[in-house]
């Protein structure tokens, strides 16, 4: 888990006693107190909306009347997608809709190992394929030369997409794109599906709500997929997605969700985000992305079920591959490669197909931006990957000139470049961050509101259903409550926990996963500030039952200069010059690292990162046992093993007698 220092909420009370004398809980009544500061805002949110048009979307009169024509003359029309959940789903609503309405339409997605976007090779195939129009969905918006191959071999393009655009457009027939500079429409946030939807609407000349009804499933898959944030449009789109999804309108979702063994009538956002969509992907990541395509073109339930079987088990598959990357990794990095520098940055001959899943992995665990580079054919290919508040995009534009091609935005990113520039980029990316200290983030966590155990009931939480769909800008709500005592720690199922926590005599049972109780750092009788999330879990005789899942525990004792001394120490691990003197109070006295190595060599700590042994000596500063931890390593009298699942902390064997002063950490510290 790490420590992570709590941003605690400043609730707007008179949001707060606004919604609840209307008879609102004191759980909806917070969070909504805690992100919002005016009550219009407020019940502005929680009022259902409708879809917004399409008119105001900049060429898109224009893109649409090229399409019309194409039909009515016959012409063949090229729909091009991409390799991901939301350019599949978008290609299917257009692939979908245009036939419907009487195109002669065909839809091609590019390979990962093709890359990214429309190119000049799949510009010459759709040329063999006697169109003469292509429509992009969810890309395009940088395919210049591609575009200007097509316009010269007499083939028409529009482009609809949403990834921000360069200082100039492609010379395409039309660009519908809502964050081109000149568009005047007010959803910036739309995902690839999402403007395809409103373009599909302006071909056939209808409201978007009306296509909405028939593509609800599929938009809303593109849109969490692609972590757009749920406001406006795209809160509309996931809540209708979801409710006709769990009215089983839609076959091939059906089809997905049974393979996954989802209860489709309790499917939400999470359960698309986690489940749905990483089958979807699963195809283009190491197979061919038609296959999910087919998923979302067939009318037949028996063969939407075979298809969904086989994403299925490519999802499988890709797990499998990941999670070997991922011991690959381990294994041949030290863990100083991810514990102390501050961009990890790992390079091998991986599946490019899943660098951006094992980029994502490494900086959940890490709580650091990290870079996945896949070695194929001569070539380095990345992806990264960001933590709030660090811009992975402004750390790689500062590495612009050693990248053969970049972009992406603050939280992703993908780039290639050549093999003899793997070790520089490593280097420059962590000088990027020593030399700007200020620019990584504090490790923090946002809560939503701080309760107590008497506070929360099954209504109130059922009362929370207003607030989803959840996902990107809206995310589920973060509850705290401060200094609850360990009653008891038991088996959840296989490698999980069941940890129930009082207050005042009031109990509440949160379930942790990932680790079996043995694996926790915590023991009955600690009191802890603890943070989770709150949901509603229905038995099979139709009973509700709070159902809690853990975030995250801190020792209650810890203060802001625990905190403040702790994001030194990170900052001093990374390699940051520092003032000497913030340093001071960490230096780990001699019983200290005595007392960690004995604690180590009883018994193997079971571990994700090395904050994570702070939790196990609570009365020791979190710095300090992070610094007596680094000496003991230094000096090769425990290491840490790393693997895809977790990692331990052991003792070394028969290890020579050490002097404390051989470690570079503890001279330092000692000095200054």
């Amino acid at each position: 888990m790490g420590v992570f220092r709590w941003k605690l909420p400043n609730e707007n009370l008179n949001i707060k006693q606004i919604l609840e004398a209307e008879g609102k809980s004191v759980l909806l009544s917070s969070v909504m107190a805690s992100r919002y500061d005016d009550i219009k805002d407020v019940l502005n949110f929680l009022t259902p909306k409708d879809i917004g048009g399409y008119k105001d979307l900049k060429d898109i009169e224009r893109g649409s009347e090229r399409v019309r024509s194409a039909i009515s003359l016959g012409e063949k029309i090229a729909i091009f997608g991409d390799y991901d959940a939301d350019g599949i789903a978008a290609a299917a609503i257009l692939q979908r809709y245009f036939a419907e309405i009487g195109g002669n339409v065909t839809t091609l997605l590019p390979s990962r190992e093709e890359g990214y976007g429309l190119s000049v090779s799949s510009v010459d195939e759709i040329k063999e394929l006697g169109c003469s129009l292509i429509v992009t969905v969810d890309n395009g918006i940088s395919a210049h030369e591609a575009v200007r191959k097509a316009n010269d071999s007499g083939i028409d393009v529009v482009i609809t997409d949403h990834h921000k655009p360069g200082d100039d457009l492609p010379p395409a027939y039309a660009v519908i794109n809502p964050n081109r500079s000149d568009d005047l429409s007010s959803e910036k946030n739309l995902a690839g599906v999402g403007v395809a939807l409103k373009f599909a609407s302006a071909v056939g000349e209808v409201e978007p709500g009306e296509l909405l009804k028939k593509f609800a499933p599929l938009a809303a898959i593109g849109t969490v997929a692609d972590s757009s944030e749920l406001a406006g449009d795209n809160r509309v789109i996931v809540r209708e997605g979801i409710d006709s999804i769990r009215r089983g309108e839609d076959i091939a979702i059906a089809a997905l969700a049974k393979s996954a063994g989802l209860n489709l009538e309790n499917i939400d956002s999470q359960d698309i985000a986690f489940v749905i969509s990483p089958r979807v992907n699963a195809a283009g990541r190491i197979a061919d992305a038609l296959t999910a395509l087919e998923l979302f073109l067939t009318d037949d339930p028996g063969e939407a079920e075979v298809i969904a079987e086989k994403l299925n088990v490519l999802n499988s598959e890709r797990r499998e591959v990941q999670d070997r990357i991922l011991d690959i990794a381990f294994e041949h990095n030290s863990a100083k490669e991810f514990e102390k520098n501050p961009i990890i940055v790992i390079a091998g001959e991986f599946s490019s197909g899943v660098s951006g899943i094992v980029s994502s992995r490494i900086s959940e665990r890490f709580n650091k931006p990290s870079v996945v580079i896949s070695v194929e054919d001569g070539v380095g290919k990345g992806s990264a990957r960001s933590v709030s508040g660090f811009s992975i995009f402004e750390a790689l534009d500062s590495c612009r000139d050693i990248l053969s091609a970049f972009g992406g935005h603050e939280m992703a990113a993908g780039f290639t470049l050549e093999l003899d520039k793997i070790e520089l980029l490593k280097h420059r990316l962590n000088e990027y961050c020593r030399l700007k200290p200020r620019s990584m983030p504090i490790i923090e966590e946002i809560i939503d509101s701080v309760v107590e155990f008497s506070d929360i009931d099954v209504e109130g939480i059922r009362e929370l259903e207003m607030l989803s769909p959840f996902g990107a800008g809206n995310t589920v709500p973060v509850f705290a409550t401060l200094g609850a005592e360990i009653l008891s720690i038991d088996p959840l199922g296989k490698g999980h926990s069941k940890i129930t926590f009082r207050k005042n005599a009031v109990t509440l049972s949160t379930a942790s996963f990932g680790k079996s109780p043995d694996n926790h750092p915590f023991r009955v009788g600690d009191i802890l500030d603890i943070s989770y999330n709150l949901s509603i879990f229905r038995s099979k005789y139709g009973r509700d039952y709070i159902s809690a899942k853990l975030i995250n525990a801190t020792p209650c004792s810890l203060d802001e200069e625990d905190y403040r001394l702790i994001d030194d120490y990170r900052l001093y691990r990374m390699g940051v010059e520092m003032n000497p003197g913030r340093l001071q109070k960490a230096a780990p006295k001699r019983e200290t690292i005595v007392e960690l190595y004995r604690k180590i060599k009883s018994a193997d700590i079971q571990i994700n990162n090395l904050e994570d042994l702070i939790m196990y000596f609570t009365s020791i500063p979190p710095a300090t046992v992070l610094a007596a931890a680094d000496v003991l390593i230094e000096l090769s009298l425990v290491k840490v093993d790393y693997n895809s699942t977790g990692g331990v902390i052991k003792a070394v064997k028969d290890p020579d007698k050490k002097k404390l002063e051989n470690s570079p950490t503890y001279r330092y510290l000692w000095e200054v």
